[in-house]
């Protein structure tokens, strides 16, 4: 890839850039969602949060997503951890 074939040096820089522009993405889309998400409610619509059980069904589909696509191989053990930490952090 052509990430490779930056000094390790400019990788790190690249890393520090995109991580921090993510970051600003995250909070802005965060932020947007909780605007949307008060109009909403501005407009009646009320919220609920699903009993355990329930959220236990989602998170166990969610689990066996990554697994199936872990088995599958068609993305990296890095990737799959990447991604099954961000659902972690949604969860908390």
């Amino acid at each position: 890839s052509n990430f490779a074939k930056l000094s390790p040096e400019d990788q790190q820089v690249v890393r520090k850039i995109m991580g921090e522009a993510f970051a600003r993405l995250n909070r802005i889309n965060r932020e947007d969602n909780d605007k949307a998400r008060a109009a909403l409610q501005t407009q009646g619509i009320q919220f609920t949060r699903l009993p355990q059980e329930e959220q236990d069904k989602w998170r166990a589909m969610a689990d066996k997503a990554i697994n199936d696509l872990r088995s599958a191989d068609i993305y990296s053990p890095a990737q799959l951890d990447t991604m099954r930490r961000h659902i972690q952090a949604i969860r908390k």
